[in-house]
């Protein structure tokens, strides 16, 4: 029977550097020409290679998963280390002794092993799916766990957060804010392809929780191949299938009960707000060891009540004014003040398929619905608002992705991956005419931003490749992405009128008055484009120099001109002992990296 050995967690140093993945011997000298294989039975997966004259060995392109790593040699007892644990978009180094044969048969680590990437340009954090599943959620949004991150805060269009699919803001964005940079700057990614929202920087599709396999988070990115966002960067895998069934049912509700008041609701009961959120899971092959399919569906309903902010003191005086024939032509005849009724419904749905073509060739696809519907609580203005100021939102959107990836070797991957989905935005105001507003007390009527539908319809490819020769690490790859605008944007069609103060509001005498003419539609199209090649070279184990190249371009529509210098080197020089001692990084463009993982 095989004995079971516990290997430590990182051997002498002197033997052996923590920056490269070597097999040795019992003395620390590198043993040449072992056989290693990776593996992922519940999954049919198995890639292998064979160590160097110098004992190293690396396989690429492993999707996020945890794997089993064998390493034979004749003369060796056959070492097995379960649960490797590989993480999105990181290189994971591993230290491997071999036992002589003569007293074991095989060596069997029971412990898990973690991911050590010391030599690593960006600062990150990666959550998989056992942290999302089993850390606290105030209302199952993947996304909030966002802020655990090191550097990121909420954003002015955080409130957006609260809900997957619906909008809550007129001008909402990512979410969050890294280092101080604005909430639309922020790369957000989707199994390697762009899931951004290209009017406001937010995330398209939404995904239940339960298909979430890993995202990792990057503040800083340097890369030339991780380009095209100011700010930090979300990359997300969604789950897919095994050889063992596995289903799972949940659900999640709140109740005003159970909640502290809303500190806006200064009179009156507590505010009512109860949400139902169930959901369902199921995960499981079509062919063992061959194909493999993951859905989740997840619904939500919430029953509200938010709070109109017409002062309390001036509410008198300002519906006398509006009965008074002056402000007969205004389509708000009251303003309110206290709970008003709101609500929301929303719809995640996705499917996942997996098919292993070959050991060298996998393919998969997915289709994404989310849809929201915010009744009576989207905000337009950071101005206190009266219930008619306030307006609905409905959003619908489709995302089908496809991917093709070939490992020839283990050092040589290609990634291949395309993408067709449609946002479409539609904001409703909760009153028509004109905007009544007066600053610093309240705002009435119409907001000017409520008033609006849009779709946008993207197209993008992503081509990938990335290859190992000795020390170096070359990636060549580009992005096409289309993106079509059909929008009509009636903003201040209604008119705006501006008072200085109550009493001016009482007299009719606004200061200020605005009205837009024409025609609100909107029809253009943009095409960003991407190129690089980049070169991590670890010259030294303890000395990482990682340099590239990227292009970037974007057609815009006329009267738009297109910006020019648009080449950017990326450089960063690591020494692992210590931090960084040169940063750069790259900008422009739309591309966000494949997501792959390596051991090396």
């Amino acid at each position: 029977m095989p004995r079971h050995y516990t290997s430590p967690s990182r051997p002498k140093p002197a033997a052996l550097p923590a920056e490269s993945s070597t097999v040795v011997d019992e003395s620390g000298a590198v043993v040449p020409e072992a056989q290693v294989t990776v593996e992922q039975p519940e999954k049919g997966f198995r890639r292998s290679t064979v160590s160097d004259a110098t004992g190293r060995f690396i396989i690429q392109g492993l999707p996020s998963d945890e794997y089993t790593l064998r390493i034979e040699k004749d003369g060796f007892a056959t070492t097995i280390i379960e649960e490797l644990a590989v993480s999105l978009g990181r290189t994971l180094s591993q230290s491997i002794e071999l036992k002589p044969a003569v007293v074991t048969e095989s060596i069997e680590v029971t412990e898990r092993a973690g991911a050590v990437d010391t030599a690593a340009t960006s600062a990150s954090a990666a959550l998989g799916s056992e942290r999302i599943e089993e850390g606290p959620s105030s209302n199952r949004n993947y996304l909030n766990f966002v802020l655990v991150a090191p550097g990121v805060a909420l954003s002015s269009g955080s409130n957006a957060q609260r809900s997957l699919a619906g909008i809550r803001s007129a001008a909402p964005d990512s979410g969050f804010t890294f280092g101080g940079m604005r909430g639309r700057n922020n790369s957000l990614s989707i199994d390697g392809v762009d899931n951004r929202d290209e009017t406001t920087g937010g995330n398209r599709v939404s995904i239940g929780l339960e298909m979430v396999q890993e995202f990792r988070v990057a503040g800083a990115v340097v890369a030339a191949e991780s380009g095209g966002a100011a700010g930090g960067s979300v990359n997300v895998v969604t789950r897919s299938g095994n050889n063992t069934w596995h289903g799972d049912a949940t659900w999640f509700f709140q109740n005003e009960d159970l909640n502290a008041r809303d500190p806006e609701v200064t009179a009156g009961p507590k505010s009512r707000f109860r949400r139902y959120q169930p959901g369902v899971s199921l995960l499981g092959p079509m062919k063992r060891d061959r194909t493999f399919f993951a859905t989740a569906l997840e619904q939500q309903w919430e029953s509200s009540q938010e709070w109109s902010d017409t002062p309390g003191g001036a509410i008198s005086a300002i519906n006398e004014a509006l009965s008074l024939p002056r402000f007969e032509a205004a389509f708000v005849q009251e303003a309110k003040q206290g709970l008003f009724p709101a609500g929301a419904s929303e719809t995640e749905f996705s499917f996942k398929l997996n098919h292993h073509a070959s050991e060298a060739h996998a393919l998969s696809a997915r289709y994404a619905f989310s849809r929201g519907r915010i009744s009576n609580e989207v905000h337009a203005l950071e101005n206190f608002a009266d219930q008619s100021a306030r307006g609905s939102s409905i959003t619908r959107d489709h995302s089908f992705v496809a991917s093709v990836t070939s490992v020839p070797s283990p050092t040589v991957v290609n990634d291949l991956r395309v993408q067709i989905s449609r946002c479409g935005v539609e904001l409703m105001p909760n009153s028509r005419g004109a905007m009544l507003h007066i600053p610093g007390l309240v705002t009435l009527g119409q907001a000017y931003t409520l008033d609006s539908q849009r779709a946008e319809d993207h197209w993008e490819v992503v081509e990938a490749f990335n290859a190992v020769a000795g020390r170096h690490q070359l990636s060549l790859g580009g992005s096409l992405h289309r993106i079509g605008l059909n929008a009509r944007l009636a903003n201040r069609f209604g008119g705006i009128f501006v008072f200085p103060t109550l009493a001016d509001f009482e007299a009719a005498r606004p200061d200020v008055f605005l009205q837009a003419f024409g025609h609100p539609r909107t029809e253009m199209s943009t095409l960003p484009a991407a190129l690089w090649f980049q070169d991590r070279w670890q010259p030294h184990p303890r000395l990482t120099l990682e340099g590239g190249i990227r292009w970037d371009r974007q057609n815009l529509p006329a009267p738009f001109a297109d910006a020019t210098g648009n080449v950017a080197p990326c450089w960063v020089c690591l020494d692992t002992l210590s931090e960084p001692i040169a940063r750069r990084s790259c900008g422009g463009g739309s591309f966000l990296r494949p997501l792959s993982a390596g051991i090396s």
